[in-house]
This record gives structure tokens, C-alpha cells and sequence, in this order.
């Protein structure tokens, strides 16, 4: 059985030019595309296009898979199974697709970049299984996804920015190691769905029931000094704060910043899970 990448470059505006590139239909745009399969079964897609003018087309295919999506220059719209969804330069993607249909909207003269890894369920289910911070949680492709396309997105860091380059630039090694694209590819796998279950930082798009228990003790933590030299200071039985300010009265001081400082740190945290709350749900 075909794979959705393999039907998305068989049904659409590529022709295969060996066993691992693709071109732009001359008449369409210029560029090619790249197509690698690792043993895990991860496919790794490098676009480097340009359209000759606006060219909307569409791909429907049944099926599951999971895609991590990096941008590195251009942009498209997308339309998927009704559901706007665009590729900003400078922000990545995590996707679950089951049985869609996509409309495609790229732009015309403006060269289009972009890495693609696309993840089979089995591969994802099982590091989800791992990842989860209960083995009661079930954080599965079937639990995040809820519908025939939802999308996480995010925007990516250093590491994540040198392995997708490091990716491209085997792509153009005619001595690539596939070993050592799949190491690349599983080591960005694995960074972004530790964001996606230990929010560091949180990905847009995750429910108010899916907010991680650590960002919560996170903010107990910070708030738990304050409240111990709270609760020392008020209690008769046990007067420890009292002792500490005979026997150590140049650490009382130190530890009164300290523990306005966390504090302030544990507002901070608040606030920010209040933010990314608000700003939930925008797909």
C-alpha cells in the first residue's frame, strides 16, 4: 500500500527524476522535492519550488499519518478538510491527518522551503506511550486528534533549526548516511512532542483538560517557600522563624528576597498559563 507522501507526488505536479527526487512540472514552476524513507518508516520530504504563477490544486487521500512541518521560507495556504491551515516562515507544525481532502493555495515567484517528516501512527502511539507522565493518560493519535486534521503548531529553536538544516544538507550529499537522517529525524521527533506533552514551551492548540501537570506543580513550587516562612512566622508552637532571627539574623533577610523572588516567578508562571490559555483553540 501507498504511503500519503508517495500518492501526494504520484497524483499531483511532481515527476519522479531518480529514486529519492522529484521535479516541478516544467510548465507549472521550477525546483524539486526530495523523498527518503528511513527504517522506522519515517518520510522525510524537502520542498525547494517555485510556482510561475498561482496554481491551486487539490489531494485527497484516506489513511492516517502524523506530520512534523518546518518552514524555512515562503509560504502556502491550505485548506484541509475544511479547515484553514497556513505555513508561516518561521513556525513549525505537528499534524495528525486521517482520510482528508486538501486545497493548496501557494504563491506565485516566491521560493518555497520546507522539511517534512511524516511519522507513521505505530511510531508516534508508542512514544506517546512513553512520553505520557501517567500510564493512565492516554495521549494517542486517536485522543489528540479528534477529527480528520488537527494542528499544533509552534515555533522551533536552535537545535531544532540545525537538524532540519543538517537534514537538507544530506539530502545534497550524494553519500548520505539514511542512519544518521533517521537519528535526526527521531531527535526531532522526540523534542517536539516532549512540547507537545511537557509544554516547554507549549504548543498552540491543546484543550483545557490537556494542560500538563507540571506546569501546575511548577507553580506550587514556587509559591511553597513563601507560604512555609508564612506559616513560621504566625505559628506560637514551634517558633523557629523567631530562633532564626536571634542566631542568623544576616540570612533572615536573604531568605525574605528569595522568597519574593520565586513568588514573583510563580505570578510570572501564572500568568503565562492564563495567556496560553487564552490563546487556545485557534485552529
Amino acid at each position: 500500500m501507498k504511503s500519503i507522501y508517495q500518492r501526494y507526488f504520484d497524483e499531483t505536479l511532481f515527476g519522479q527524476k531518480n529514486g529519492i527526487s522529484y521535479s516541478l512540472q516544467s510548465e507549472i514552476g521550477a525546483g524539486n522535492a526530495y523523498k527518503l524513507t528511513t527504517y522506522s518508516g519515517i518520510q522525510i520530504v524537502y520542498h525547494d519550488i517555485r510556482y510561475h504563477e498561482p496554481y491551486p490544486f487539490c489531494f485527497a487521500s484516506r489513511g492516517r499519518m502524523v506530520e512534523l512541518q518546518f518552514t524555512l521560507s515562503g509560504q502556502r495556504q491550505i485548506i484541509v478538510s475544511g479547515r484553514e491551515h497556513q505555513t508561516p516562515v518561521g513556525r513549525g507544525a505537528l499534524s495528525l491527518i486521517e482520510d482528508f481532502q486538501a486545497h493548496f493555495f501557494p504563491s506565485a515567484q516566491e521560493q518555497y522551503v520546507s522539511l517534512s517528516l511524516a511519522i507513521p501512527v505505530s511510531l508516534f502511539d508508542y512514544a506517546a506511550m512513553h512520553l505520557a507522565t501517567s500510564p493512565n493518560m492516554n495521549f494517542g493519535f486517536d485522543r489528540l486528534k479528534e477529527q480528520s486534521f488537527r494542528s499544533y503548531d509552534f515555533e522551533y529553536d536552535t537545535r531544532s533549526m540545525a537538524l532540519v538544516k543538517q537534514l537538507i544538507t544530506d539530502f545534497k550529499n550524494d553519500n548520505r548516511s539514511p542512519l544518521m537522517m533517521e537519528a535526526s529525524a527521531l531527535e526531532l521527533l522526540n523534542m517536539h512532542m516532549n512540547q507537545l506533552f511537557f509544554l516547554t514551551p507549549r504548543p498552540n492548540g491543546f484543550s483545557k483538560g490537556e494542560i500538563s501537570f507540571g506546569v501546575i506543580s511548577r507553580i506550587v513550587l514556587h509559591f511553597a517557600p513563601l507560604f512555609i516562612i508564612l506559616l513560621l512566622s504566625l505559628t506560637q508552637m514551634v517558633p523557629l522563624w523567631h530562633i532564626a532571627t536571634i542566631f542568623q539574623p544576616d540570612v533572615v533577610p536573604w531568605l525574605k528576597i528569595m522568597t519574593v523572588l520565586m513568588a514573583l516567578k510563580g505570578s510570572m508562571e501564572i500568568i503565562r498559563l492564563k495567556l496560553l490559555k487564552i490563546s487556545m483553540w485557534r485552529r
